[in-house]
């Protein structure tokens, strides 16, 4: 993880906390991360913010299901 990912994940949270009472979809979280974002990295940081976070479920499908791994 570069000092750039970190600071993209830091600027992602900090201009979502103000809406968090909203759904937030995975469509939003892409137009957020366009912008200075590899492919690869855009989708890691949405996967691990919706991960984290309480999202309307109508609204929200995994692209690829969470599962805790064995030790």
């Amino acid at each position: 993880m570069t000092i750039n990912d970190i600071k993209g994940e830091h600027e992602l949270n900090r201009s979502l906390r103000s809406n968090e009472h909203h759904c937030i979809t995975r469509a939003a979280l892409q137009r957020h991360t366009t912008q200075k974002k590899s492919k690869q990295n855009r989708k890691r940081i949405i996967d691990n913010f919706l991960t984290t976070r309480h999202l309307c479920p109508a609204a929200f499908k995994p692209s690829t299901p969470v599962v805790a791994q064995a030790a």
